[in-house]
């Protein structure tokens, strides 16, 4: 199963549904939060997978909100 794309919620029902094992890790970016980058951290969504001796090893990472600058502006 490839689960790249999708909401983090709906793959991890799937993998519980069919007994898959599976591994999380949550990506950050490097950047701060005062330079304008917000993350949406009610919405996660995988976007790296790998499987190895069945065990499925999964990076998931917050949607990015709209970028705002500092004097107000958003792009």
């Amino acid at each position: 199963m490839d689960f790249v794309g999708y909401p983090w919620k709906e793959a991890e029902v799937q993998l519980q549904q069919n007994r898959i094992e599976y591994r999380c890790v949550a990506a950050h970016p490097s950047v701060s939060p005062h330079k304008g980058f917000h993350l949406n951290e009610n919405c996660w969504f995988v976007v790296r997978q790998r499987q190895e001796d069945g065990v499925y090893h999964l990076v998931v990472a917050a949607k990015m909100g709209k970028e705002v600058f500092l004097d107000g502006l958003q792009n």
